[in-house]
């Protein structure tokens, strides 16, 4: 993302919430979320090996949890969205 997209971001977080370390935050956030949707497409650019998707099972378990997911999820992917909504659950 170009800076202008994180300050777009930051501008409209600040909006919402009057409160600058929440935006700043809320950035943040975003910002590795989207990092993090790029992993699987920038891991398989390197290895040229694609990442297998998810399965029905881990599908149906985000769902079932609501747990919000990218079309095209990948199987990692899914298990550290499953294991970090179980550890907030603790």
């Amino acid at each position: 993302m170009e800076i202008e997209g994180y300050a777009k971001i930051y501008k409209e977080a600040l909006k919402i919430t009057q409160d600058r370390d929440v935006a700043i935050a809320i950035m943040q956030e975003v910002g590795k979320d989207i990092r993090q949707s790029q992993i699987p497409e920038n891991r398989q650019k390197i290895t040229g090996v694609p990442s297998e998707l998810a399965t029905e099972k881990q599908l149906d378990t985000l769902d079932k949890h609501g747990i919000s997911y990218p079309k095209g999820i990948t199987k990692q992917e899914a298990m550290r969205l499953i294991q970090e909504s179980m550890d907030r659950r603790k």
